[in-house]
């Protein structure tokens, strides 16, 4: 009686093997995959240009559902996500690694496969501005023996991040030397470009620690918009620097130094700020007679009339 047993579940066993895979698959479980996507906690959610990286881990959970999923065979099969990102804007870069994952089929619980995905952004960036990056996960369908799960999308999930703000300027200068005579003034014409990814203010400084008698005058403040919101990013402004001008001759030199600090426009204190330096230098040569310009010209009238007057007496 118990070899009988045995051998009727035997039997039974081999004849439902071979029912299964005989099956048409028409006749097969349709069963549903299930897909779920969590996006990891970032500590900044700001990429600087070309030298930044934002890494955003990504937890892919797949499982299935349907009528007859508890019984269904898959033998070694796992279910395996493609990653696909869209929606990215011309300026960044984006990179998932890896680009398809792999986990064990179950019907109870969601199986998860990590990935992280990495965004770069360059110098075209607008600073501080929302992007979205879409992410959609698909996955393959799976065949086992008498049951089918069907192919299923998630997506497209929304990602937001923001470049960071650069504060990078440029400038020219039309000379930084410059000879002139007692009591005339050395004008340095200079254009300021904004070379970074958002509107930058400028705060201009006069920091040498200049004689007695030396005045030294540039614009404090200079706002400066940017290309990468279709903005003017040049402005031209001077520098003007104006020797002492007491009575004798000079033979003066000064060097003038500006420190240049480029921001944010709109900074709250969180935003990196960075400087750069700007020098000339000015020569006063020649005599200067500060006061007595008038008297000269009053000398020189009298000396004309009187010659005019000695002429007429002559004549």
């Amino acid at each position: 009686m118990k070899k009988t047993l045995q051998t009727c579940i035997i039997m039974g066993i081999l004849l439902f093997s071979a029912f299964t895979v005989l099956m048409p698959s028409s006749s097969a479980l349709k069963l549903q995959g299930n897909i779920k996507l969590e996006v990891g906690k970032i500590s900044n959610e700001r990429v600087s240009p070309n030298v930044g990286r934002l890494e955003i881990p990504l937890r892919i959970g797949y499982k299935i559902s349907g009528l007859g999923a508890g019984i269904a065979y898959f033998a070694n099969n796992d279910a395996k996500v493609q990653i696909d990102i869209s929606n990215i804007p011309e300026w960044a870069s984006v990179q998932v690694t890896p680009a398809k994952v792999a986990m064990a089929i179950s019907e109870t619980d969601y199986r998860y496969a990590n990935a992280t995905m990495v965004v770069t952004v360059n110098e075209n960036a607008p600073a501080l501005s929302s992007a979205n990056i879409e992410v959609t996960l698909t996955a393959d369908e799976i065949k086992g023996l008498g049951a089918t799960v069907q192919k299923v999308t998630y997506g497209p999930e929304r990602i937001l991040f923001k470049p960071s703000y650069i504060p990078i300027i440029g400038y020219t200068i039309d000379n930084t030397l410059k000879e002139i005579a007692p009591g005339e003034t050395a004008d340095f014409d200079i254009t300021l470009e904004n070379l970074g990814n958002g509107k930058t203010e400028v705060i201009l400084e006069i920091t040498s620690d200049l004689p007695d008698g030396w005045i030294a005058s540039v614009p404090s403040v200079v706002m400066l918009d940017s290309k990468t919101f279709e903005g003017e990013p040049t402005k031209d402004i001077t520098l003007t620097v104006q020797p002492p001008y007491n009575f004798g001759y000079h033979n003066d030199e000064q060097v003038v130094r500006v420190k240049l600090a480029a921001r944010y426009f709109a900074d709250d204190g969180s935003l990196s700020v960075k400087e750069y330096p700007l020098e000339v230098t000015v020569k006063s040569r020649g005599f200067s007679t500060p006061g007595f310009e008038i008297a000269f010209v009053f000398i020189a009238m009298s000396l004309i009339l009187l010659m005019s007057k000695k002429y007429k007496k002559q004549k």
